[in-house]
């Protein structure tokens, strides 16, 4: 069975490698009080398989959600503005994504090893 977060609406940081390794984590949603998600906050939560990111976060950072194999669900907001170095990197299950047009900037590596990703949606 997997663990889901709603997240408070006094949480308003998730701290570098926070839920690092949380094998049980299978869906995440994030709420609007949240201002910054760590580096690496989600890294290897191999049973994750949704996210939602909420509007007040513009900067997913380094390796975010880095070796979530089973993610294959991922809802950015309007407001993202870079996705860091390895930020979905070896998420094996994710098949598409929609890039908002509030990004300027993907950082090497974003989509390593992606190697289900067949679909890029970039908005105008």
């Amino acid at each position: 069975y997997g663990y889901i977060i709603n997240n408070s609406s006094s949480t308003q940081e998730i701290d570098t490698l926070a839920f690092g390794g949380c094998e049980c984590l299978k869906s995440v949603t994030l709420n609007d009080a949240l201002s910054s998600i760590g580096g690496y906050a989600f890294v290897d939560c191999t049973s994750l398989e949704t996210i939602k990111i909420p509007s007040s976060i513009s900067t997913l950072e380094i390796g975010t959600f880095q070796g979530c194999t089973k993610l294959s669900d991922v809802n950015l907001s309007n407001s993202i503005g870079k996705i860091g170095e390895d930020c979905f990197a070896v998420c094996r299950n994710l098949n598409s994504i929609c890039i908002p047009a509030s990004v300027n900037h993907i950082e090497k590596n974003s989509f390593e090893y992606c190697t289900k990703l067949n679909h890029i949606y970039v908005s105008k």
